[in-house]
């Protein structure tokens, strides 16, 4: 039988049960809330990546497209990127010291900056002339590469790779059978190259090795 206290403690009891309930469901809100908050910040991470690497990429075309102009005009006057193969007669000391030594005579350009791609992370530019080296550049040049062959290889980013190896520093001779690609280092394994039609491309590691196996023997400088 129910007595009146058990009456009186009755409402209490019903009291306390909504009130943990409702503490229940504030729990719940409040983890669907964290989520979402974390959610929403791993996709602005995402887009922010994705737009960085955007204006890198844009940014290294921009300085392809200067590089690779002068390329051709060097390419016209007989000096280096000649297209004839007469890099015997310009490589009269160490091939670095004569592909710096020829860059710096592109005083065109307005600013050394241009031979170091953004996304670069191992290199920092030049801020005079004077200071332009190995260390302040990042694009590969083709010592045989001219406006004359319009599809040929000129310069581009120098992260390459032959049978999965990355290129080491100096001169490496390209042949169409070398199996070409890219590191990861930079454009998320693609890169930017400039053609000798003045065109600035960018190319994935099929692509890329595509164009070799299409193309005519190169002889690289890998800074």
């Amino acid at each position: 039988m129910t007595t009146r206290d058990d009456r009186r403690e009755q409402p209490s009891s019903r009291f306390n049960r909504s009130k943990a309930t409702t503490s229940a469901f504030t729990m719940v809100e409040l983890l669907v809330v964290i989520t979402a908050a974390i959610a929403l910040l791993v996709l602005f991470l995402v887009y922010t990546q994705k737009a960085a690497a955007r204006r890198q990429r844009i940014e290294c075309v921009n300085n392809l497209k200067q590089v690779g102009l002068l390329c051709r005009a060097q390419g016209a006057e007989n000096r280096l990127f000649s297209a004839g193969g007469n890099v015997s007669k310009v490589l009269t000391n160490t091939p670095e010291t004569d592909v710096i030594a020829m860059l710096k005579t592109m005083t065109n350009l307005a600013n050394p900056r241009v031979f170091v791609c953004p996304a670069d992370r191992k290199r920092s530019p030049a801020s005079s002339w004077s200071e332009l080296s190995r260390d302040t550049v990042s694009y590969f040049f083709n010592l045989e590469g001219g406006e004359v062959h319009p599809n040929v290889l000129l310069s581009g980013d120098s992260n390459m790779t032959t049978n999965a190896v990355p290129l080491s520093p100096g001169i490496s001779v390209v042949t169409p059978g070398s199996a070409m690609g890219w590191t990861r280092d930079r454009h998320q394994n693609a890169g930017n190259v400039a053609l000798g039609d003045g065109s600035v491309q960018q190319a994935t590691s099929a692509r890329l090795a595509e164009w070799i196996s299409k193309g005519a023997p190169m002889m690289l400088w890998i800074p």
